[in-house]
């Protein structure tokens, strides 16, 4: 993969695990359901793109996780199973039918 492809593929999975992190959100029982300690899972808490301040630090190392994660489904050759939401599911598919 050419240099410029893989900066395009990295930028892409941040614009969608933001969206996915500011667009819909988690209360606590979900983030604890998730096995997070009861002393950080307030800090967890989104609730949705109204709800969040995108400066946040908490934020900030979710997109980072989910980006991560996003990356590898965008470079695969071939297609990977999605386990993201329905919204954030269909980007992928359309970003990887457009590389194509």
């Amino acid at each position: 993969m050419n240099p410029l492809g893989r900066h395009h593929d990295i930028l892409s999975s941040n614009v969608f695990a933001q969206a996915q992190a500011l667009g819909f959100g988690k209360t606590e029982d979900e983030v604890r359901a998730e096995g997070t300690a009861q002393d950080v899972a307030p800090h967890r808490v989104m609730e949705g793109i109204w709800g969040i301040d995108s400066f946040d630090q908490w934020g900030v190392e979710l997109g980072k996780v989910l980006a991560v994660a996003i990356i590898p489904e965008l470079e695969s050759a071939t297609a990977p199973e999605l386990g993201h939401d329905s919204s954030t599911n269909a980007l992928i598919r359309h970003y990887r039918t457009l590389k194509d």
